[in-house]
């Protein structure tokens, strides 16, 4: 059980011994002194017990119910069948840590797959801090951190066999410490957060069950801001490993290989750096247009993916599709975005990364696009085989050879600056 003392401040209290009786001097000792208060829970608890560590809880529902700002709840290791429902904050300083045991396998296992429950679900809340657990068996959202929220952590917490991994809506200061999500239908998703940091977070195995899921490892929308990524990893997910939408991104030291595409990212302006995409089923690293500022994309490797290395590309504005069996019915009607506006311009800047060994173009960009590369290697095998296209009219289309003869003039193409080369790079 939790055990207070008081914190003797005899300035205070003796002002205050002047002017209040003895009894609530005594009320006011005891809660200013209180001490955070430590709780545990175990499979072989008993939630009618006091909760300390002689005799714990049975469920973690119980602790989190009862826990206070700079209370701890320590986990034993074991299996819970159980939706935890968080309401209840911590404070600046003082926030409520839920905790495996030392060296303990925790599960939360979901009591009803398939129905509308999340392993962690905290609703409006601020100051929780939740170590290593492990959220599966078929969980809507291993962890949903709702409108509201603000100052959420989790550190070493796996999201396994779940529709969503870690989703974020509406809700600001959240981090996320070397977490994992694996085999699940979306992977780590925000949408309209703001100062979100993952570190050292790993999305693998994320696949299409449903037809209308979005497979990405990582997933930023574009309503997100203040969006950081540093030393995360995404592998052998079926659409991109980061498909990274909301402007003011950093990615940083990531690494992309074996997805579909590695970087879809970004469309505002944003920093990738010191970052790996490798053999990636289409694209090592596609932009769709950005209008709030330059992408600069800086010390990056993008090698051995199987179409274009990078694909810069000025998408005009969306418009959705009609239904396409409505289409078909009326005779194939013309799809509207063909006639949608011209796409608006944006910067690029692609400095001191090695483009190479991809089975198509190293380089793909639109004439919308305000680029400027230099001090790269755009490299490919077969010297004949292009390595820049440049979209638009004119268009212009390099091979190594090309460019070796000295074809890249700056009255062809002014985008590439010094330090352009197409040999062989040592990676």
């Amino acid at each position: 059980m939790a055990h207070h003392v008081l914190q003797e401040r005899p300035a205070r209290w003796a002002r205050l011994s002047r002017r209040l009786p003895a009894a609530a001097v005594l009320v006011l000792a005891w809660c200013a002194g209180a001490q955070a208060a430590d709780w545990f829970v175990s499979p072989l608890g008993d939630d009618g017990t006091a909760g300390d560590q002689a005799t714990p809880w049975r469920t973690i529902g119980r602790a989190v119910a009862a826990a206070q700002p700079g209370d701890t709840i320590t986990v034993a290791a074991g299996e819970y069948r159980e939706a935890i429902v968080i309401g209840n904050s911590g404070l600046p300083g003082e926030p409520i840590t839920l905790q495996a045991a030392p060296e303990a396998r925790v599960v939360l296992n979901c009591p009803q797959p398939g129905g509308n429950l999340s392993g962690l679900d905290f609703r409006t809340v601020s100051h929780w801090v939740v170590e290593g657990f492990t959220l599966t068996g078929g969980y809507v959202n291993g962890a949903w951190i709702r409108f509201g929220a603000h100052h959420i952590t989790l550190r070493r917490c796996r999201s396994e066999r779940n529709d969503r991994g870690v989703y974020g809506t509406e809700s600001t200061d959240i981090t996320l410490e070397d977490c994992e999500v694996a085999d699940c239908q979306h992977g780590f998703e925000s949408d309209a957060c703001r100062r979100v940091s993952l570190t050292r977070c790993l999305a693998h195995g994320v696949k299409f069950v449903t037809g209308d899921n979005d497979p990405d490892g990582f997933s930023v929308e574009r309503q997100c801001s203040d969006v950081t990524l540093q030393e995360c990893e995404a592998h052998h997910n079926e659409q991109a490993g980061f498909d990274i939408k909301a402007p003011g991104t950093v990615i940083r030291k990531c690494r992309a290989y074996e997805n579909y595409h590695g970087f879809k990212a970004p469309y505002g302006w944003a920093l990738v750096e010191d970052s790996i995409s490798l053999r990636n089923g289409d694209l090592g690293l596609m932009t769709e247009g950005g209008t709030s500022g330059p992408i600069r994309i800086l010390r990056c490797t993008i090698a051995g993916n199987r179409q274009q290395g990078a694909k810069l590309t000025a998408l005009p504005g969306r418009v959705n599709p009609p239904d396409p069996l409505i289409g078909w019915c009326v005779g194939r009607l013309p799809w509207p975005w063909e006639n949608r506006p011209p796409a608006a311009t944006y910067d690029v800047l692609i400095r001191d990364c090695i483009i190479a060994f991809n089975a198509s173009t190293a380089l793909d960009f639109d004439a919308g696009v305000r680029l400027v590369c230099d001090h790269t290697v755009l490299y490919h095998e077969d010297e004949g085989f292009q390595i820049i296209v440049r979209r638009g009219n004119p268009e212009v289309r390099l091979s190594g050879k090309d460019v070796t003869a000295g074809a890249l003039r700056s009255d062809v193409l002014p985008q590439f600056g010094p330090g352009i080369s197409v040999k062989r790079p040592a990676l």
